[in-house]
């Protein structure tokens, strides 16, 4: 490929939504990537390996752990190879929370970001450390520390991984908010770093939404949309149809809720997210008119 075809690692990041240090520690420790060097040694990325990023991602998605991935590759994504679950080792983690041990709880974490996109671990990885600390918390003595200690120190994490991630003046805004009784920051904030590292601007206004004043939020930040995080019942759907009605920006709701959304919601600029993530992401994608 000529050298004008070769992208460098910002863009591949920005085209994949992995973002760099994972890509250089799946070269580094894993050999999935071989990519070209400019002569003061950047790396330069060509299609083939966009292509590998995306079957990497494929296998990930279907529970092969990225240390196992390797020999996946050279099926090229096809989905008729039967992929096992590879679980995390969660031990580490739980230890720490039980010992209060900010140290090691962060050491695991910067394992974990720098192996995995945000969006799956919070998919993929996340669910087995949670499963395995709400054993932990059954029996333990001091639980509800343990738990106030762990949902601090990863709102913490979070919104660090978001704030540090520089992201272009040009790209999309997005406000992203939950209406009180949503009680979904986690969720937030995981959703808000993926977009990120999709880039899109993030203006996170977390758990406790004022409507009245979301219409002028949205007009002083210039956001092309808003996601909100609601349960879909009784005073929130209200509060959605007062917000739709006052802002022309695109409106997404994002539920965990099964029920279909009421009849109310079909307002032009509100649309429901879909619950499984790469199809919220397409969705997002296509009503901001990004590929």
């Amino acid at each position: 490929m000529p050298e004008d075809k070769l992208l460098p690692i910002g863009a591949i990041s920005t085209i994949t939504g992995v973002n760099s240090m994972t890509l250089r520690a799946w070269q580094r420790r894993y050999g999935l990537l071989k990519p070209q060097r400019t002569p003061s040694g950047h790396r330069l990325y060509s299609e083939t390996d966009i292509d590998t990023i995306r079957q990497i991602l494929f296998w990930m998605e279907k529970g092969i752990a990225v240390s196992k991935v390797k020999p996946y590759l050279s099926k090229n994504g096809s989905s008729s190879y039967e992929a096992t679950q590879h679980p995390v080792d969660t031990s580490t983690v739980c230890r720490a929370v039980s010992q209060f041990n900010q140290n090691t709880l962060a050491q695991c974490f910067d394992e974990y970001f720098s192996l995995y996109p945000v969006d799956i671990f919070a998919r993929k990885i996340y669910p087995q450390i949670l499963t395995t600390l709400n054993q932990q918390w059954a029996i333990s003595d001091t639980a509800f520390s343990e738990e106030q200690f762990f949902f601090s120190y990863l709102k913490n994490r979070l919104a660090a991984n978001l704030l540090l991630n520089k992201t272009s003046k040009q790209a999309p805004k997005i406000t992203i908010a939950a209406l009180n009784e949503a009680n979904s920051e986690i969720a937030l904030l995981f959703l808000s770093a993926s977009l990120s590292l999709h880039q899109y601007q993030i203006v996170y206004l977390g758990n406790h939404v004022d409507q009245t004043e979301m219409s002028d939020v949205l007009s002083q930040t210039q956001s092309q949309a808003l996601i909100l995080f609601s349960n879909l019942k009784g005073s929130s759907l209200k509060a959605i149809r007062h917000i739709a009605e006052k802002t022309p920006t695109q409106i997404f709701i994002a539920s965990n809720q099964q029920q279909k959304p009421d009849k109310s919601l079909t307002q032009a600029n509100v649309t429901l997210l879909s619950d499984e993530h790469n199809l919220m992401m397409k969705q997002i994608n296509e009503v901001l008119k990004r590929s």
